[in-house]
């Protein structure tokens, strides 16, 4: 079967990439450097690969709750195709510790699709500008990223974009709710593309998604979290729509070693057809590998 095509992310998609956005920062954060004088600087000077990071994030969108041996995804009214398998959509990125807050390295992006035959697909790939925190007032934190694509899709549906190249920024907000071990969450980011003459006029320009939510922690290593997920875009010839629809996902995310977290998390669709056929199941891995 041929499988050229973008992959439907699904909702677990957008879900968990958001959540994974969060995890990653969490996992990428280390201890501040030591002060740095005339008299210790050469001993506290960080090597090179003392600067280097590398992490990686899988997000599995996966089968139906009613469905979980299927190799299919199914779709917000419960239908499964053929043209959406089982995906685990991957990114490994390195970054260049540059300041104690900034991190610069590239970024690869692909598709494993483990499911009917298996197969392994390069998405848009890039550079990664991790800003780490840019605000912390009491319970309040803010960080972000900035992205840069290249259109490294050379799948036959990826080159009929005919994508020059694309920009994003990331933001993610947290408010701890006073000593309680509830924390209210925002993960937004803005896409912005750009294209050669031959694209068609409906190729989207812009796109924004927006994410609040609300997590419980149960232990420090064991979280439960509710999201609400809008996704929207901007086409030239459409103006504004929802590339998909709005989604609640429930997540349970724990740490299997200080350097891996796993969130298992059923994503649902709030229309007049929630149900199990429907419901989503996904997973996200993150890990620390450097």
């Amino acid at each position: 079967m041929k499988l050229d095509h973008v992959t439907r992310l699904g909702s677990i998609g957008t879900l968990a990439l958001a959540t994974s956005l969060i995890a990653s920062a969490a996992l990428a954060e280390t201890a501040p450097a030591a002060p740095t004088t005339t008299a210790n600087a050469q001993a506290v000077a960080p090597t090179f690969m003392e600067k280097i990071s590398v992490s990686y994030v899988g997000i599995l969108a996966g089968p139906s709750v009613a469905h979980p041996l299927s190799s299919l995804q199914p779709d917000e009214n419960g239908a499964m195709s053929e043209e959406s398998p089982v995906t685990l959509i991957s990114s490994v990125s390195a970054g260049y510790k540059i300041t104690d807050s900034i991190r610069i390295g590239p970024m690869v992006n692909f598709d494993y699709i483990p499911v009917r035959g298996q197969q392994m697909i390069l998405r848009d790939s890039g550079i990664r500008a991790n800003l780490g925190t840019l605000f912390k007032a009491g319970n309040f934190d803010l960080s972000g990223d900035v992205r840069g694509y290249a259109p490294t899709d050379f799948t036959e549906a990826g080159q009929a974009r005919h994508l020059l190249g694309a920009l994003r920024s990331t933001q993610i907000a947290n408010y701890k709710l006073g000593e309680s071990r509830f924390t209210l969450g925002v993960a937004a980011f803005e896409t912005f593309y750009a294209y050669t003459d031959q694209a068609a006029d409906a190729r989207r320009k812009l796109r924004v998604y927006f994410a609040p939510s609300i997590a419980y922690e149960i232990t420090p290593a064991i979280s439960a979290s509710l999201m609400w997920e809008q996704d929207r875009h901007y086409v030239l010839t459409r103006g504004w729509g929802n590339r998909s629809p709005a989604d609640i996902a429930l997540g349970f995310s724990f740490d299997v070693t200080p350097t891996v977290n796993l969130t298992p998390s059923v994503t649902i669709y709030p229309n007049d057809t929630v149900n199990a056929d429907a419901a989503q199941l996904g997973m996200l891995i993150v890990a620390k590998l450097i």
